[in-house]
């Protein structure tokens, strides 16, 4: 037990009038003992009368609650103290109790909350915000009518029910979400111990999915655009973009999205964009706190840099501003589709990474220098001798300008076709 800083008055009958008269010190703490029920004390400070019960639990000396003086009388305070005593004989640590009770009536909401604050990676970063963006989806979403249960309360065979059922709808969404609740369960687990080390909580129920042997395998994507619908694909953002029929909002989401298909870059770093990563002097934007941690520079090729020149003075803090909350644009779900309706594939944001990889590649430009303009970390898998520089990659300025000219040569071509097309049509019903 820690040392405190009090004052000994002796033992004395603790009744309401004595409490009543014991004056609250002016700074630290002062402490009072009952003379007939030993362990049975009174603590006071510059705010309160606090009842508490004292006594050796297991070798170790135990404090407890008993009750605020005002809330409680004397008379109930002694008898609740005498019932945590008795519990503290026969080896009760009343405050190991208090913690389990409460760790097990924390709903699976308040440990994901907690958990999306708190938890750090193995390297001390919180956890980036498109990690809380899918914790968060799924307590709303596969785990909605399981948000406001103790997490404790959640067994191996609901976890076993529900895995099944979310299987059905979506293999990789089920996996992601159960690998969600595994790992809130988890750092909930190793976080609420007793003073011997041990679990307060059961064992992890998504254990009911390991031991089967169930986890579905979910093969990496590689969805993409076809090379040879890329340009059919540009001309259609080019031609919304340009079109005078559409809304401010719609112009900003096409740009948006078109500088993501000429930058490689996530849609989760495109969308929140700021201004002061952008530098139009020497044609780069830059990443903070990118997905591996490492602020990276990346150099803007010609097309990407009208696109942001067109988004000046629409907004003073992001480049693609948006009328949500978030202040910024959201998910591109109607353009998404319009581009999948051209190029026959249904198309995310993430797939026009993909894209950019495969057209970097159709250009001939080396592996690693794609890794590097996707902004991967290309660890062990190259020997950089010939670029030092991971973090400001402006120096690959030449390859990402050569993707960029690929797909606007890939919509001319395109273009051209189309006018052909429609001249062959022409002369063909003129002929009929």
């Amino acid at each position: 037990m820690k040392s405190e800083k009090n004052e000994k008055k002796g033992r004395r009958k603790l009744t309401k009038k004595i409490v009543d008269g014991l004056p609250l010190p002016e700074k630290g703490q002062v402490f009072y003992w009952d003379e007939n029920l030993i362990g049975f004390g009174l603590r006071l400070t510059p705010t309160r009368k606090t009842y508490i019960a004292q006594a050796r639990v297991n070798g170790t000396t135990r404090r407890a609650t008993v009750g605020v003086h005002g809330i409680i009388t004397a008379d109930q305070a002694r008898e609740k103290a005498l019932r945590l005593l008795g519990e503290m004989a026969d080896g009760k640590d009343p405050g190991a109790e208090k913690r389990k009770e409460r760790a097990e009536q924390t709903t699976l909401r308040e440990v994901a909350d907690r958990y999306m604050e708190l938890k750090r990676t193995k390297k001390g970063h919180p956890l980036k915000q498109a990690s809380k963006n899918d914790i968060d989806r799924h307590v709303k979403t596969t785990f909605s009518d399981w948000a406001d249960l103790p997490l404790a309360s959640i067994t191996r065979d609901m976890v076993g029910k529900r895995y099944q059922q979310a299987l059905k709808k979506s293999e990789a969404q089920a996996v992601q979400g159960f690998r969600v609740l595994r790992a809130i369960y988890n750092w909930q687990r190793n976080n609420t111990k007793d003073k011997s080390g041990n679990p307060t909580m059961p064992e992890n129920p998504c254990l009911a999915i390991t031991d089967n042997s169930a986890w579905a395998y979910v093969p990496a994507r590689d969805r993409k655009i076809p090379l040879k619908k890329v340009g059919l694909t540009w001309n259609l953002l080019r031609a919304t973009l340009d079109s005078p029929g559409q809304t401010d909002a719609e112009r900003t989401m096409t740009a948006a999205v078109m500088f993501a298909f000429l930058t490689g870059a996530r849609w989760g770093e495109v969308a929140p964009l700021i201004w002061t990563q952008v530098d139009f002097d020497e044609s780069a934007w830059g990443l903070p706190d990118p997905k591996n941690r490492k602020k990276i520079t990346f150099p803007l090729n010609r097309q990407a840099l009208e696109i942001l020149k067109g988004q000046a003075g629409k907004h003073d803090v992001f480049v693609f501003p948006g009328r949500g909350k978030a202040g910024h644009v959201h998910r591109p779900t109607r353009l998404m589709r319009k581009m999948g309706e051209a190029c026959g594939v249904a198309v995310s944001p993430h797939d026009l990474r993909r894209t950019y990889n495969a057209i970097g590649e159709a250009c001939g430009i080396e592996y690693w220098k794609r890794k590097l303009l996707l902004g991967h970390s290309v660890g062990g898998d190259v020997t950089l001798s010939s670029y030092s520089e991971t973090n400001d990659l402006t120096r690959l300025a030449p390859e990402a300008q050569q993707i960029a000219d690929w797909i606007e040569q890939q919509g001319r071509i395109a273009g051209a076709e189309n006018v052909v097309d429609l001249e062959t049509k022409r002369r063909a019903k003129t002929n009929g």
